[in-house]
């Protein structure tokens, strides 16, 4: 997958990362949620609770606790699933 900077905006961010998988187990991953709940969040934290089905105009929410920082809360809306080729979502703290 390559991707290109050229027309987002300053608040947009693109993640893009190459797996040794198929495509289409890639992205089952994130159609379970059961399967998210393992891995969704960075290293020393662990999600406690996710909201997630990937329907296009969905709310999305998910709270994480981490020894360290307590608990965190973030959500957003899914905007579009092409499936076997993409996901794209919004992200923002409940704090913000």
């Amino acid at each position: 997958m390559t991707a290109s900077a050229e027309g987002f905006h300053d608040d947009e961010l693109l993640i893009s990362r190459t797996f040794d998988a198929p495509v289409a187990l890639v992205l089952r991953l994130w159609e379970d949620r059961d399967h998210m709940l393992r891995w969704w969040g960075p290293e020393k934290f662990t999600c406690t609770a996710l909201d997630w089905e990937l329907t296009p105009g969905r709310r999305w929410h998910s709270t994480m606790a981490a020894k360290a920082w307590g608990m965190t809360g973030m959500g957003g809306i899914i905007r579009e699933v092409e499936r076997n080729k993409r996901i794209v979502f919004t992200f923002k703290w409940d704090r913000d």
